[in-house]
């Protein structure tokens, strides 16, 4: 967009007028010979570079009007490329959002899972349980462990996301994600309108004879 910025300043600039000269001398030409002629050829010029030209036909206008014109693709192109990266960006932090949610999931039932295995293995201990029980508690700890860590990564690859579209500094892991506004919350009830009963005490009561189709 700042090319085709320059491109509109130069067409839009006049060219400047060129002014030329030269001096040469002959060797084999003897002046003396001639009165009033010189040895000396000299020349000057002067050059407008088209820009009168220019003017007449209004070229220039049109060179304008053509830079305007890329001057304008060239900033939709850079808004679509904006909208683009926006929409990007936002996916992405839908994902990390579902990730966070999915790793906070992992964690309580990791920590349920552990709690479970404590109570097993005192139970255990104390005799009221069999040893396959307490080895079936170990295994779902161990399982919940292992979608923790899988949780987990998943979370890890999607800060890197976030952070890339971004263009942070920092790395992904101390990336902090506010997913507040993600949450569900209720719309607020309107207070009920008094209009139709307003309208219902105006016209009267209705009758119970009276049938409503």
């Amino acid at each position: 967009m700042e090319s085709a910025q320059g491109d509109l300043e130069s067409a839009s600039a006049i060219a400047n007028p060129q002014l030329s000269g030269s001096l040469g001398h002959s060797f084999n030409y003897d002046p003396t010979q001639c009165p009033g002629c010189s040895a000396l050829q000299e020349s000057i010029g002067l050059s407008d570079q088209g820009a009168i030209f220019d003017l007449l036909v209004n070229k220039r206008g049109l060179r304008k009007d053509a830079a305007r014109a890329a001057l304008e693709a060239a900033k939709l192109g850079r808004a679509d490329a904006q909208r683009t990266l926006e929409f990007q960006l936002k996916q992405q932090f839908l994902l990390a959002a579902l990730a966070t949610e999915q790793a906070r999931f992992a964690r309580d039932l990791q920590e349920s899972a552990a709690k479970t295995r404590e109570l097993m293995e005192r139970r255990f201990n104390a005799g009221a349980h069999l040893r396959a029980d307490l080895a079936k508690t170990q295994v779902a700890e161990l399982e919940a462990m292992q979608q923790l860590d899988q949780a987990q990564t998943q979370l890890a690859a999607a800060k890197a996301g976030v952070a890339f579209l971004l263009g942070a500094q920092e790395p992904a892991t101390q990336l902090e994600l506010d997913i507040g506004a993600l949450q569900y919350r209720p719309a607020p009830r309107s207070a009920p309108s008094t209009r139709s009963t307003r309208r219902r005490s105006r016209a009267g009561p209705i009758s119970k004879s009276s049938t409503i189709k």
